[in-house]
């Protein structure tokens, strides 16, 4: 799994579904939410740049998490992706 876009690692820390958290802070009122049972490849406090890996998925049917806020407010992520066709 790997970072959406560039920021600092704000928190890692466990995750009583998935195993582990990691939130990324954008620095611009995003905030990006990763999860999964697979050991964090970051530490808190570290800057990230978009294709950062954050985990290293132990196999393809392992279940992660993803959610974005915005101010504080949870997002959809689809709902900042362009469509071009």
């Amino acid at each position: 799994m790997i970072a959406s876009a560039e920021g600092v690692v704000a928190l890692v820390e466990d995750d009583s579904l998935y195993g582990h958290r990691i939130t990324i802070d954008h620095q611009n009122g995003y905030m990006s939410i990763y999860r999964s049972a697979s050991e964090p490849a970051v530490t808190q406090g570290q800057e990230v740049q978009s294709g950062t890996t954050l985990y290293e998925m132990q196999s393809p049917d392992q279940k992660f998490g993803y959610q974005i806020t915005q101010e504080g407010t949870l997002i959809d992520p689809l709902d900042l992706l362009e469509v071009y066709g």
